[in-house]
């Protein structure tokens, strides 16, 4: 047989691509496979499609709904929020002329309750540089040319109303209260009362007239019985020294005076030492000290007797210009307080009211009251304001 005779090929059924199938027939079977799915899983996603569109469309037109429900209530809205915005101008016009007329009510009251006080304040004169005026505590005598305490007493009855509100808090019968500097008496007469006439009341007033309206003073509210007067000044040692008179009769000093408080004058007075007048066992409930810069000669006389009462107060003027004037730092005055054990509150002019203020605040003060006591001491309790 010849070379590349038909002959020397392989059988058919031996060569590799003999059995090759035809990719026609596959792709015929794929493609009816793909149609019977489509019939199958078509209907089945647009169910599932329409399911899902009926739940959004559902949700959308509740939404609209809403809208639409928005939309007719908003002018119903903006008329309510007009009609607040009215309101609330309207209630805070209310506001101003309700505050307006509190504030002319207080002031009606201000002035009938000072009309009140003026029809009931009496003053007369008795000739003799003399007047009785009817203050809050009682009647009392002042000197016509004291015109500074005259006018506060004949306008307000008063002349240091929180220091006597704070007296009459601490004091009850039965009390001791020694009025260092009395002055024309309004401390004393304010204790008395507070005592109701039971109890014990030392006063010492160094000037020889003032002494004696105090005296008028005590026997025309008849509270002689309670009430011992000493006219003399109190200091470290006893004996006679110079008072300088002030232009104001609460001014007059141990020390000489500044030319604006001055009237150029002097007396000699009798001197004493506070724990050789009062005795050691004496109980002592309240002490008031006015002395004008003589604060500290006094304290010195008083060792024994603060000594012996430690529930004892101490009312004791503090004037920055008269430590000034007598030479004496605040902060080694306030040490001498502090030797014996005492602290401080500073008393409210108006109140009478107890208030922790600092030394630095103090020392730029004209003046102030402060009460001085123990820590402990039950002084504290009875010169709280009960509310």
């Amino acid at each position: 047989m010849r070379r590349g005779d038909a002959s020397d090929s392989p059988p058919s059924f031996l060569s590799p691509h003999a059995y090759q199938p035809r990719p026609s027939f596959f792709r015929r079977v794929l493609k009816w496979i793909f149609r019977q799915a489509k019939k199958i899983i078509r209907p089945i996603l647009r169910r599932y499609r329409d399911f899902h569109n009926r739940l959004v469309t559902e949700q959308l037109n509740r939404i609209e709904s809403r809208l639409g429900l928005i939309h007719e209530i908003a002018p119903q809205l903006k008329n309510l929020e007009r009609h607040l915005s009215s309101q609330d101008a309207t209630t805070q016009r209310l506001s101003e002329i309700e505050r307006r007329l509190s504030a002319q009510l207080d002031l009606l009251h201000q002035i009938r309750t000072y009309s009140t006080i003026l029809a009931r304040r009496v003053h007369l004169g008795l000739g003799n540089d003399r007047v009785l005026v009817k203050t809050s505590v009682g009647y009392a005598f002042c000197y016509t040319h004291d015109v500074s305490v005259l006018t506060s007493l004949i306008d307000t009855g008063e002349l240091e109303l929180g220091t006597r509100l704070l007296i009459e808090r601490i004091l009850a019968p039965h009390s001791t209260f020694v009025d260092i500097g009395a002055n024309i008496g309004l401390h004393t007469l304010a204790s008395a009362r507070a005592m109701k006439g039971q109890g014990k009341i030392i006063a010492f007033e160094p000037y020889g007239p003032s002494a004696e309206l105090l005296k008028e003073t005590i026997f025309l509210n008849n509270f002689q019985d309670i009430v011992e007067i000493h006219q003399a000044a109190v200091s470290s040692q006893a004996g006679r020294l110079l008072l300088h008179l002030g232009k104001i009769s609460g001014h007059h000093s141990l020390y000489p005076l500044d030319e604006s408080l001055a009237q150029s004058q002097t007396t000699e007075v009798p001197v004493v030492v506070l724990s050789d007048v009062i005795a050691p066992e004496t109980k002592i409930d309240l002490m008031k000290i006015d002395v004008e810069g003589a604060e500290l000669e006094v304290l010195k006389g008083a060792v024994p007797l603060i000594q012996a009462n430690p529930n004892m107060g101490m009312i004791v003027e503090l004037g920055p210009s008269h430590l000034k004037r007598v030479g004496v730092k605040i902060e080694d005055w306030f040490k001498e307080f502090k030797s014996l054990n005492l602290t401080f509150q500073a008393i409210d002019p108006m109140s009478g009211e107890l208030q922790p203020l600092s030394i630095p605040t103090l020392a730029e003060m004209e003046s102030s009251n402060l009460l001085f006591a123990r820590p402990e001491s039950t002084i504290w309790a009875k010169a709280c304001v009960k509310k």
